[in-house]
């Protein structure tokens, strides 16, 4: 007999991660497209808008689901939010967060909780913000 995999579904670190990406992407298209437009090129301005409207949505979205999820501090989550309005920013801010630990763990919420109660490198409930004199975790 075999066995059946169950599937494991996305994890909300690689939801999180895929959506600063795209982030990253819609905003270099957007910024293009806007140059296309001032160049009198070709005008693809409401398409591109369109798409990154779409990302940015979904990537504060995520952040949002992240940010209960991890029970990071509001001004970790407050900066994940505003960083998505900054172009390029998303990724960095996701490399940082998960240098610290503070990214989600694998899995559902509930595998999560686990993960975090029980290893010491997982983010500690209440990450604090993006501050250099102190860590985030």
């Amino acid at each position: 007999m075999t066995k059946k995999k169950q599937s494991q579904g996305v994890s909300p670190r690689t939801l999180f991660r895929s959506f600063a990406i795209a982030e990253m992407f819609t905003w270099a298209g957007l910024i293009a497209a806007l140059i296309l437009r001032a160049l009198e090129v070709v005008n693809i301005v409401p398409i591109a808008g369109g798409i990154h409207g779409f990302v940015f949505l979904c990537y504060s979205a995520t952040t949002i689901f992240v940010w209960v999820n991890q029970r990071w501090r509001l001004s970790l989550g407050l900066t994940g939010l505003l960083l998505a309005i900054v172009p390029f920013a998303t990724v960095p801010f996701e490399i940082t967060v998960e240098k610290k630990d503070c990214s989600p763990a694998t899995g559902d919420l509930h595998q999560a909780e686990r993960h975090r109660t029980v290893s010491s490198r997982t983010c500690k409930p209440g990450c604090s913000g993006m501050s250099f004199s102190r860590s985030l975790c």
